[in-house]
């Protein structure tokens, strides 16, 4: 990422993996104070990270906020597209696996047609025209993110 991106700060959340994802991440921050880590003590779900690291980065003053996997299933090669369409005044940037240049490499049949049909329900029932609903790799702008409100937001880590 750092490669396709130099100037951006990266904020990795750990949900206490026990595969030393922290411990690298907070080792390159030493020498490095534009890599950050958030560890979190226990697996609160995806939406949950996001949430966490949308309020931590937006006390920053970011204007564009990109969220990717870290283990390069999201192909940081695409990075400055994303950041450029961002700049150009769109709202919300979708780093898309099923576009002319997406792949799905190292998938299996099942969890492509799990993806397929997942993108298909949503665009039927939602009548949401987007090719790629279940992507995390997407890129927002300051104002897409303030104008959501995260408070109201549940999932089964935050219900009580």
């Amino acid at each position: 990422m750092r490669k396709n991106l130099p100037e951006a700060d990266i904020l990795v959340i750990d949900d206490g993996s026990p595969d030393g994802t922290a411990d690298t991440v907070e080792a390159l921050g030493k020498n490095d104070p534009h890599i950050m880590v958030l560890r979190r003590t226990a697996k609160l779900g995806l939406g949950v990270a996001y949430i966490d690291a949308y309020r931590r980065m937006m006390a920053k003053d970011y204007e564009a906020y990109i969220c990717m996997d870290a283990d390069f299933s999201h192909d940081p090669v695409a990075l400055p597209k994303i950041v450029e369409a961002l700049e150009l005044g769109n709202d919300f940037v979708i780093g898309s696996r099923y576009i002319p240049g997406g792949s799905t490499p190292d998938w299996k049949f099942s969890r492509r047609l799990i993806s397929r049909v997942g993108n298909l329900t949503a665009r039927t029932l939602l009548g949401v025209p987007i090719k790629d609903n279940t992507t995390g790799y997407r890129g927002y702008n300051r104002k897409a993110l303030e104008a959501l409100d995260f408070d109201s937001v549940s999932s089964p880590a935050t219900a009580s």
